[in-house]
């Protein structure tokens, strides 16, 4: 369940050229790291990260605690050539962590946030005194695959033809241990993760390896081994949208947040 946080119904940051300049739809598209927040000294625990999908002016990201979404707008500002953004109806779930003393940081910088600069592929959020509140670098594309994805395709073909039951399968990613697994299928698949840091798409899984329960229908997971071990290469089509794919580029697997 997720409830409003009404504080940052509506919160306000501008970008102004100069020797920091303003941010495109272009450059603030994808996902984003904070590299420093206000009053918060280290964070314990997952990293949190902001993400906006420009095609449907949509906010998205986890708070290091709870996910975070809602929604934004992008326009130029009146007085000056800078940006205006205001988030609209940014939400939380709400589970109790260790660390709330970073998500606290997040949303009450963005409740107070009204300047917002872009610098050295950093952008900078102030409140109205440009006083910085939080500094966000682009997060790295592979930290993005993080969590769990329904599969829709195998090979070209949908999941939901593979199997005999209308279960969703769906793939777990934990990019922090450099595993995966597969729930959903007639047997729990589990497979560690190979990337190369240097080759930003790739992405791939050491043998497969399941338990060993016999069922009447194996063709889902069966064809799921066969498409874990081709994988070599990764592609977001949207940010809840992933396409992995083997050698020759032919897409594999098709998953959806």
């Amino acid at each position: 369940m997720f409830f409003v946080i009404a504080s940052v119904a509506v919160t306000v940051l501008t970008a102004c050229d100069g020797n920091e300049g303003k941010i495109t739809a272009n450059q603030l598209n994808g996902e984003w790291e904070p590299v420093w927040i206000y009053d918060v000294d280290s964070i314990i625990g997952d990293i949190p990260f902001l993400g906006f999908d420009t095609k449907v002016e949509g906010l998205y990201g986890s708070t290091g605690c709870n996910r975070l979404m809602g929604t934004y707008t992008l326009s130029d500002a009146d007085l000056c050539d800078c940006n205006r953004i205001e988030f609209n109806q940014v939400g939380t779930t709400r589970m109790m962590c260790e660390d709330m003393a970073t998500e606290k940081a997040i949303l009450t910088a963005l409740d107070n946030a009204s300047y917002c600069s872009f610098e050295n592929s950093i952008i900078t959020i102030s409140d109205s005194d440009r006083v910085p509140l939080l500094k966000l670098a682009k997060r790295p594309e592979w930290k993005s695959i993080d969590g769990h994805w329904d599969i829709i395709e195998v090979n070209g073909t949908p999941a939901k033809c593979l199997k005999q039951d209308s279960t969703e399968t769906c793939m777990v990613f934990d990019m922090t241990e450099k595993r995966v697994s597969v729930e959903g299928s007639c047997n729990i698949i589990n497979s560690n993760i190979v990337y190369d840091k240097e080759q930003q798409d790739s992405l791939k899984f050491s043998p497969a390896m399941t338990t060993l329960m016999a069922c009447p229908d194996m063709t889902l997971e069966q064809n799921l081994i066969a498409a874990i071990n081709e994988v070599r290469t990764f592609k977001f089509v949207v940010p809840d949208s992933l396409v992995l794919s083997d050698k020759e580029g032919s897409a594999v697997l098709t998953l959806k947040r």
